[in-house]
């Protein structure tokens, strides 16, 4: 049996980023600017099933960070904040405008945290699928099966691919800290995709699968108006197994944001002005 043919996405366009060229696609013009922020690694193939349902909901980006695809190697280290940076530079220099519907996925997850932390004007919601959590730093401290758990989560020592000094996966301890210390979560819509089946490459503990889903639900305790969605058909990647779950993801998020507008303040007519300066009949003024 042929593999299942995935979606195809818009053709990729480079943009230049400061002293980096950045590849990415684009689509679709109208409000809300919903964009896609990858896993380690992961190029933007990875969206191939949402992104044409997501277009539905307004403009759609989704892009290569330093190192992956056409964009160009990273020449300094990639922590959390030079990627906030890099992501905002492009987001500009496409037009796209804010605020944003930022989805992250695994690592890229602790990315869209520290944008929301650090640009809370910029966004106007949040989807984090199967993100990484601050505290999955401590799968590492369990016994055996953390391994392929921070893999999966984290993307961190995976033997085939090899270490670069710029690479993201040697920051993020200090992504993790730059997160610890910016400021708190903003009080925007947030969904948390949590897949209900192991990662690939064999069972988690159950120490490890308690810690990961206790940092779950802690990304969603990030904000009182969130929801979990629960991806029972899927491991680490809903947005290939279970697309429609992400779609409704950022459709909640997008029905939330409009719940949550200001409703509009009246504004005195000329009428009503005549009305408070005009002397009424008998009334002695």
């Amino acid at each position: 049996m042929s593999p299942t043919r995935l979606p195809t996405l818009p053709a990729a366009r480079l943009a230049e980023v400061g002293d980096a060229t950045i590849e990415y696609i684009a689509s679709g013009t109208s409000p809300p600017t919903i964009v896609l922020v990858n896993g380690v690694g992961e190029p933007i193939d990875g969206w191939s099933r949402v992104f044409g349902p997501l277009l539905r909901y307004g403009m759609v980006v989704a892009y290569n960070r330093p190192g992956i695809g056409q964009s160009t190697r990273p020449t300094e280290p990639q922590t959390g904040a030079l990627i906030v940076g890099t992501l905002r530079d492009l987001l500009a220099a496409i037009e796209a405008p804010p605020p944003y519907i930022l989805l992250g996925h695994s690592l890229g997850g602790l990315y869209v945290q520290l944008f929301a932390r650090r640009l809370p004007e910029d966004v106007s919601g949040v989807v984090l699928v199967e993100a990484a959590h601050p505290d999955d730093r401590a799968m590492a401290d369990l016994r055996p099966g953390w391994v392929g758990a921070l893999n999966s989560v984290l993307r961190i020592g995976n033997p085939l691919r090899r270490d670069r000094s710029f690479e993201e996966t040697r920051w993020v301890e200090r992504t993790c800290r730059q997160i610890e210390q910016a400021p708190p979560f903003p009080e925007v819509p947030l969904a948390v995709v949590t897949a209900a089946r192991p990662p690939p490459g064999g069972q988690m503990s159950d120490e490890v699968a308690d810690l990961r889903s206790a940092n779950q639900e802690a990304l969603v305790a990030l904000t009182p108006d969130s929801r979990q969605f629960h991806a029972a058909g899927s491991s680490h990647f809903p947005q290939l197994s279970e697309p429609t779950i992400i779609v409704d993801a950022v459709r909640w998020v997008i029905e939330r944001m409009r719940t949550n507008e200001p409703e509009p303040e009246s504004v005195a007519t000329d009428d009503d002005e005549l009305q408070r300066t005009t002397p009424r009949p008998g009334s002695g003024a």
